[in-house]
């Protein structure tokens, strides 16, 4: 382990006199959120992106002209949600509280819609908001549970002095691994603190993990819903400065590592998803990861044997760093390109009213670089 691969509470942060710019609390959020359900996305191909996502791992629960729902095993009815439109785009996701007094509560809010019923798989009723990077976010109550779908058993494995296989196989059937659950949504962010803190308020977002630059300002948030005692997974809903507002990626989680390399060898032998960074292991979170983009480059994740935490688990902060975001596997790739498209952007946003300066943007380069 380096030197920079050390975690510490705001607490040890400012004993130790490391500058940190911490986000605003809020300890009576509007609503807690309990679960990240689905996404939904705009795309000229329907059909394509269904010969995509099924080699991807999800099952189809209804296709029409105009729309392309996706489930995992869980019991929730769909996952993932394409519809139809003449350019390939991102356009939110949907969150589940606990009760419909949540949705009447967030339908007072600014800008939010009145409380509608879904005409998706599994019925349900919804109250629609924005966020401060544009996207639509849809909270939801009341969907319909269905039945989970049978997977792979998980890989018994043989350790030293335990042997959990005797006179028995590890295969696969050359099948796509079934996804079990959408894990997690990663979004690119202009106005970060502002967004971080605007997911906070609203829906009671608990943040487990945060990436910092060298003086201290936050750079990538890792936040997962508050259900008290109860564990939940590492992050539902991470955000990451950027000079512009966009999605980065979804993850989705799979039963095992098998699994992981399972997918691996089947999009390299027969698919149209390009390898992004993989096979190897986060250092937060600590799971298993694969990268992925499909034909309209968005990317996603097939991930296994992630962290879960309670409410104890306080924040912790580590120096963003390249090194920092896996602990084996191929080295991260770079994400700070230079191209015209991004200089553009750059320079709008360093000019622009927003939460980002040049200073950031050279740190975060350099960052990577570590």
């Amino acid at each position: 382990m380096t030197n920079l691969q050390i975690q510490y509470t705001l607490e040890e942060m400012r004993e130790k006199g490391i500058p940190i710019r911490p986000y605003a609390e809020f300890l009576n959020p509007v609503v807690k959120a309990y679960d990240l359900v689905y996404l939904r996305f705009q795309r000229s191909d329907l059909e394509r992106t269904r010969k995509e996502l099924s080699d991807f791992g999800m099952l189809v629960v209804q296709h029409d002209d105009d729309t392309l729902y996706l489930r995992a095993a869980n019991d929730s009815p769909f996952c993932y949600i394409n519809q139809k439109g003449s350019t390939e785009k991102f356009l939110g996701f949907g969150l589940s509280v606990t009760s419909r007094n949540d949705l009447v509560k967030l339908s007072k809010l600014e800008g939010a819609s009145e409380i509608h019923h879904l005409s998706s798989p599994g019925g349900g009723e919804c109250v629609t908001l924005t966020d401060p990077g544009g996207f639509q976010i849809d909270v939801v109550f009341g969907i319909e549970k269905v039945e989970l779908l049978p997977e792979r058993e998980t890989s018994k494995l043989n350790f030293p002095i335990e042997k959990q296989r005797v006179n028995e196989y590890i295969r696969w059937d050359g099948t796509p691994p079934l996804i079990s659950r959408l894990g997690h949504v990663v979004l690119k962010t202009i106005d970060h603190c502002k967004t971080v803190e605007w997911y906070r308020k609203t829906f009671g977002l608990l943040i487990s993990d945060i990436h910092h630059l060298d003086d201290g300002t936050p750079y990538i948030a890792f936040m997962r819903c508050d259900r008290g005692k109860e564990a939940c997974h590492m992050h539902q809903v991470a955000l990451a400065q950027y000079v512009d507002n966009e999605f980065d990626h979804a993850g989705f989680e799979v039963v095992d590592m098998d699994a992981v390399a399972f997918g691996n060898r089947f999009l390299k032998e027969q698919s149209n998803w390009k390898s992004i960074w993989g096979i190897g292991r986060h250092w937060l979170a600590s799971a298993v990861f694969d990268y992925w983009a499909d034909s309209d480059s968005f990317m996603h994740e097939h991930f296994a044997d992630e962290d879960v935490y309670d409410d104890e688990h306080p924040t912790h902060y580590s120096l963003m760093a390249a090194s920092n975001l896996y602990q084996w596997g191929p080295s991260a790739p770079n994400f700070f390109k230079l191209t015209f498209r991004n200089i553009y952007r750059v320079i709008k946003a360093v000019l622009g009213n927003n939460d980002i300066t040049l200073r950031q943007l050279k740190m975060a380069k350099k960052a990577m670089s570590r």
